[in-house]
């Protein structure tokens, strides 16, 4: 009985070490990501309303580290936000590889009401009307043959 108390505290001590280190690894790899000086150029460039210098900078951080999170976090809100280079399916990529490398963000909800928005934007993306006139043209006379087939 003795022995197993003392190994049940041997577990628990390498547990709460374990834990640790990891939490401090975890903790590391945080501030590594957020001080990336691509990530940091990316901002800069972003504050400054460089949105595709801001893109260029974010897609090296990815190149140098493709786990970067933030990375994709605020290429994610590029492509969601900005009108001109507005990509609902990029910005969902982004937005999913950020929920999947770190998913206790701090903006995590919103990141995941983000990605609906993107969704519905996508569907209607691919469900609008043509808008090549000789597809319209082909379209009407579709439409009337049909008409002239059912009377």
């Amino acid at each position: 009985m003795r022995q197993l108390n003392n190994l049940a505290r041997l577990l628990l001590v390498v547990t709460v070490l374990f834990g640790a280190i990891g939490c401090n690894r975890l903790m590391k790899d945080r501030a590594n990501v957020e001080k990336d000086p691509h990530v940091l150029a990316g901002q800069a460039r972003f504050r400054a309303r460089n949105y595709r210098g801001a893109i260029e900078a974010f897609d090296k951080a990815l190149r140098v580290n493709p786990n970067n999170w933030a990375a994709h976090f605020e290429l994610g809100l590029i492509y969601y936000n900005e009108d001109r280079l507005s990509d609902s399916a990029s910005a969902i990529y982004h937005f999913q590889r950020l929920l999947n490398l770190n998913p206790n963000h701090h903006m995590a909800d919103q990141v995941k009401d983000y990605i609906k928005v993107c969704k519905v934007r996508l569907g209607s993306e691919i469900y609008e009307e043509p808008a090549q006139p000789a597809i319209h043209r082909h379209l009407a006379s579709l439409q009337a043959e049909n008409k002239q087939l059912k009377q």
